[in-house]
Formats: structure tokens, sequence, C-alpha cells
């Protein structure tokens, strides 16, 4: 099978493993599938475990183990796929057809072409790159894989593992991450797929363990050290997707029994960090660059931040239920050679630049964690005693082989360092359902990680942008841009692609020149921003003033409105008053006329009680003598009379008023005293 075939056809299979896993079978039953193709493919009279563990390398990349291949066959057995005879398994096709497993992978050919199509698009449009799609299905494999390691080595027999692994160089990587960044950003669907290669390739170093039946173990009496960068990650300064894959690490850890440990002098390191990365702040250094550095410096951190930091890292550790103990006391039983071990380091370049003292950290850890093993050998990390866990891969793989070529442990025993995404995938396959997003979240982290400049690019980045500027050819300012600005970040890695070989004057320049030009684009957009804005203001203006007036002239309007109602009111009021006087006045008018005749009725009573005294004067005497009481009465009655007709006498006299003019003025003042009073009632019982 060619090459790019064999790509299409791995990353299928890894698919496939994926949606079977989907569908709630176990570690045998996912690779049923794989092998029922194999079976269809080669149409064999007989199964022969050798033949199909060569198609299962031809097919799907995967070298499996015979042992592993005889319990799959076993499987099948039992579902009726194969019928097992004197020790050879006779194929049942027609069970086999009746599960089209060939339908199955044309559905996720069909999912795969939709991907690489969209990388294929994705590496022209945005990188000008031309990619086959054999080159794309190769690019994105080897991504997948990029993280293979000796799984068998690190934890069981020893044996290597698995499939083809096409190299990858930093510019492909960087194509891939950004495909998939992208993807996880915008195209859900084609992260998805990807997603599920991930999974399915974690899912295909199942069949490596020598017992299927023991993947679930638990940790026992099993301390799990962290090396610094990855404490770095957990405790957040790598950024919050490292910390979030780190996070759920150690939640698997936990879940499984494992105690979760730290060394102090490792403590110590990652304190020396964020005091490097304290003392480059305040500073100002420019060419410095680690991880830590430049999360801090790209999440806006300041001195005040990194030394509160620095004041509750011990709270911070534990906060994640890591706790820090000292190195064991050195045993003569259990000691080993040191010195050979950081030679070793040295030699092999495990560390891009020389760190004398990081280099001198990890020989001691190393040495720790085989000295509390005291001896103890397994094939099962979960029972080793102590693992030392650590990203730096090469630090891992000196160490296996120091520890087993020395003597120091069995070839097939777990070593003393195991890289952390190895440590992650058996996690992971313990119990895929209780962490189903936990590939997804290292996924996505790596994918990011890999599209900033990493250290080595970084330096040469800023090493040849200094000697611009000492040369003049460009400004101190300029420099400035191009060491702080983050766009600049992103242009370096669009132009060189991760690829440090890729820096020159020439490269940087180029940068320097796209960041200046997007800082026009900025200013013209922030320009044409403020035009915007100015005419949505003075638009909102025009409509307020509008706005205003309308609302001034409804309101005078209204008030117009109102004016008039009242006007209409005063004048009714105006009318119903006038009418009330009138009618009061017509009222007033009846009754003064009925007052005058009462006056003239009062005043001829009086006229007539006057005449009565006056003849009573003149005939009382006649009657004096007639009865005694009346003679009496008669006589005070008489003087009565005379006494009155003496005033009037008198009042005549002075006054020259006769008895009917008297009775004229009393008629007209008994009159008016009546009206008045009269008008007094109305005024105070009727309505004005």
């Amino acid at each position: 099978m060619a090459t790019d075939d064999l790509a299409r056809q791995v990353i299928a299979g890894l698919a496939v493993l994926t949606a079977n896993l989907g569908e709630g079978r176990d570690y045998i039953d996912i690779f049923i599938p794989l092998v029922g193709q194999c079976i269809l493919q080669t149409k064999p009279e007989i199964v022969s475990v050798t033949e199909l563990q060569r198609d299962m390398k031809s097919n799907f990349g995967m070298n499996i183990p015979q042992d592993a291949l005889k319990v799959i066959l076993n499987r099948c057995d039992k579902k009726g796929l194969l019928k097992r005879r004197e020790k050879v398994y006779i194929p049942n096709y027609a069970q086999i057809d009746a599960l089209n497993y060939h339908g199955r992978f044309e559905d996720i050919i069909g999912q795969q072409d939709r991907a690489i199509s969209k990388l294929i698009n994705f590496a022209k449009i945005t990188r000008g790159i031309e990619m086959t799609e054999g080159e794309a299905e190769k690019a994105l494999l080897a991504y997948v894989q990029k993280h293979d390691i000796d799984l068998l080595e690190c934890f069981l027999t020893g044996q290597e593992i698995a499939v083809i692994k096409p190299s990858l160089d930093r510019k492909l990587e960087y194509i891939v991450s950004a495909f998939i960044a992208d993807c996880y950003t915008n195209d859900p669907e084609g992260f998805g797929y990807v997603d599920t290669i991930v999974k399915g390739h974690l899912l295909s170093h199942t069949l490596f363990f020598p017992d299927l039946g023991q993947v679930s173990r638990k940790f026992h009496r099993t301390e799990v050290f962290f090396d610094s960068p990855l404490m770095l990650r957990i405790l957040g300064y790598e950024g919050a997707g490292r910390r979030v894959s780190c996070k759920e690490m150690l939640e698997l850890l936990q879940h499984h029994g494992a105690a979760l440990r730290c060394f102090a002098h490792t403590r110590d390191e990652v304190y020396g960090v964020l005091y490097g990365c304290l003392m480059r702040m305040q500073t100002g250094d420019t060419e410095y660059s680690t991880p830590a550095y430049n999360y801090f410096r790209s999440s806006g951190f300041g001195v005040g931040e990194i030394e509160l930091e620095m004041a509750t890292l011990d709270s911070n550790i534990a906060n994640n239920n890591i706790v820090v103990v000292d190195k064991p006391e050195y045993d003569r039983r259990f000691q080993i050679d040191e010195g050979k071990l950081d030679s070793l380091l040295k030699e092999k370049a495990v560390y891009w630049r020389e760190k004398e003292k990081q280099r001198k950290h990890d020989v001691d850890c190393l040495s720790a964690v085989y000295r509390l093993r005291k001896g103890r050998q397994s094939r099962f990390p979960e029972e080793s005693g102590a693992l030392f866990v650590t990203p730096n891969i090469g630090l891992c793989s000196v160490a296996s082989g120091f520890f087993a070529g020395d003597g120091y442990c069995d070839a097939a025993s777990v070593p003393v360092a195991i890289p952390d995404y190895a440590l992650t995938t058996l996690l992971w396959l313990k119990t895929p359902m209780a962490a189903p997003s936990l590939p997804t979240k290292i996924l996505i982290a790596e994918c990011y990680a890999a599209i900033q400049p990493n250290e080595r690019l970084w330096i040469k980045y800023m090493e040849t942008a200094a000697r611009l500027r000492e040369s003049g050819q460009i400004s101190s300012e300029q420099y400035y841009l191009l060491r702080h600005y983050q766009l600049s970040h992103q242009e370096l890695m669009q132009l060189s692609m991760g690829d440090e070989n890729a820096i020159s004057e020439g490269s940087v320049r180029e940068i320097l020149e796209a960041v200046i030009l997007n800082i026009r684009k900025d200013d013209l957009a922030e320009l044409e921003k403020e035009r915007v804005r100015h005419q949505i203001e003075q638009k909102d203006i025009s409509n307020l003033v509008r706005a205003e007036q309308s609302s001034r002239e409804k309101t005078e309007m209204q008030l117009e409105l109102e004016r008039a109602a009242n006007r209409e009111k005063t004048q009714e009021l105006e009318r119903q008053l006038q009418a009330e006087r009138a009618s009061k006045k017509e009222t007033l008018d009846l009754l003064s006329e009925r007052i005058k005749m009462a006056s003239r009725r009062i005043a001829k009573v009086l006229s007539l009680v006057l005449l009565i005294l006056i003849m009573a004067v003149i005939f009382g005497g006649s009657l004096y003598g007639i009865v005694s009481w009346w003679g009496k009465i008669c006589t005070y009655f008489i003087l009565g009379a005379y006494i009155v007709l003496l005033g009037l006498s008198i009042y005549n006299l002075l006054f020259g008023v006769n008895v009917k003019d008297l009775v004229s003025r009393v008629e007209t003042s008994l009159a008016g005293h009546l009206q008045n009073a009269l008008r007094k009632w109305l005024l105070k019982n009727t309505i004005p």
C-alpha cells in the first residue's frame, strides 16, 4: 500500500476506534471493525494471526501484539463472526458482511475527505502553500502522532508501539496547529473530526497492555512528583489552556488513588522562575523570553502582581492538593552515579541552552525518586511507588537508558521518569468516559502553544532585531514595536511558521513593515471610526434637536389647548355666575317688594294702634267707674297713651314730623333692615 493510502487508512482506523468507544464498547470490541475490514479485504479461508498482524499494520499502521490479536479473535468467535475449530479461526462472512463495516468506513472516509479539504484550503488561503491530499493527510497524521513515545517502555514491556511516524517539520506543524485552532473557533465540524482522530490514536495504545483487565488498575501507595515546567503549567503560569488540561490530569490521578507531590527544591526552582520574571519586569529586559514571562507580559501582569504570586506560591500549590516534601536521605543501597547521569544529560543536549542549575535539579529529582522506590520494580506504574513526571521527553529518554543500561532496574519495569503526555494517556484510557474532553483540552493547549514563538525562535528574532538597532538600520522606537507590539509576534509566526532558520535581517524588516502598515491601518480605522462616531453624534444631536422642537411644539399646542379649555371653563363659570346673580337679583327684588308691602302693613297696624290709643284717651274716662279693675287698667292705658301723645307732640314741635311722616319713616327703616338681613342670609346660603 502506498504511503499516502496508508496515512488515509490509518486516520480512518483511528476515527473508527473513537466511534466504537462512543457506542459503549470495551477495549476489545472497538478493534473488531478493523479486524473485520482486514478479513473482508483478503478473504482468507482461515484467519492466521501472523497474517492478520501484518494486515493490521499495512492497512491501519498498527503493529498490534499477537497475544492481543488472539484476544480480539476470541471475542469475534463469541460474537459469531468467526468459528474456532482445532485452534484455527474460520471466517463467517455472512455475519461479517451483515455488520456493514464497509459502509461505516465509507462514512468516516467522507468525513475525513471534508476535513482534509478544509486543511488544504486553509493552507492555501492563509499561508499561500499548495498541498496535495496525500501531503495533508500525512501532515495531519504526523501532527497527531508527534507526541508518540514508547509507551510500552515507559509503562509495560519495552516493545515499541505503533504505527508509522512521518516526520513533521516546524512549518507543517505550525500550519496544522493554526488550522486546528481556527477550526476550534470557527468550524466545530472540522475540529470534531480532528478530535476524533486524536482520541482514536490514544485508544490504539490499549492493546499494548499485557493484560487488558489491568487497564483500570488503581494507584497503590504511589507518589507522583511533578517537574518544575509542569508545576508552572499546573499553577497557570503558561496560560489557561495548559492549566485546564493539567487540572483534569490531577483530578484523574487523585481519583485513581495517586498521591500528588512536589520536591522542596522543585518548589524553590518555581519560585526562582517567578523571581527571574520579576527582575526582568523591573529592568525592562527585552530579550528575555520564557513561557512564564511571556504569559505575564501578555496578560498585563506588573511587578506587584508577580510579587503577589510569589507570596502566595505555597498556598497555590496546596490549593491543587499537591504536598511539598523534602528529598529522602541518601542510602548506599539505592545510590546512583549522579555524576554520570549529569554527564549524559549534558552530552545528549536535553536542554537547548546550558542550564546547569536545571540539570542539577533534574538529577536530584531522578535520584530521589529512585531512592523512594527502595529497589521496588513493577511493570505497572500504579505500583511503582514513585514516579517523576516531566514534559521533557528527552530527559525521560536519557533517564530510561541510564537506569536500565547501568542495571539499576529491569528494562521491562516502569522507568523513573515518564512524560506527562504518557501519564495523561494512561489516565484517560483507564476511564475515558470520566473525562471525555481531556484529549480535546490537551489538543487545544498544544495547538495554541505551537502557534506562539518558542524560546529559540524568539531569541534569534530579538538578536537579529538588536543587530539592526545597533547598526542604525532601525530606531529604538521601531525596536520597541518589534519587541512589545502583539501583532509583531503574529507576524513573526506567519512569516517564519515557527522555523528559526527563516529569521534574517530581511525577514525582521518585513515584520517591521507589516507592523507599521498595520498601525497605520489601525490609525486610519480609528479615524474612520471617529468620523463615523462624529456623524452619529451629529445625527443624534439633530435628532435630539428635532425631538426637543417637536416636544416643545407639542407642549405649546397642549398648553394652548389647555388655555382654550380653561377659557371655555371660565366663560362657562361666568355665564353660570351671571345667571346665578340674575336669579338672585330677581329673588331679592321679589322679596324687597314683599318686604315693602309687609312694612306698609306693619305701619298701618301701628297707625291703627295709635288711633286706638287716642280713642282710648277720649273715651276711656267714661268707663273709669264701670269696673274697678278695668278702671285701673284703663287708667294705666290712658296714662300711657298720654305719654305717647306727649312724646309725639314734642317730637313734632322739635323736628316738624307729624304722625304720618313718622309712620312712613318707621315703614322705610323696617323695610331696609329686613332687606339687609335677607340679603346676608341669601349670600351665606346660596352659591355666589
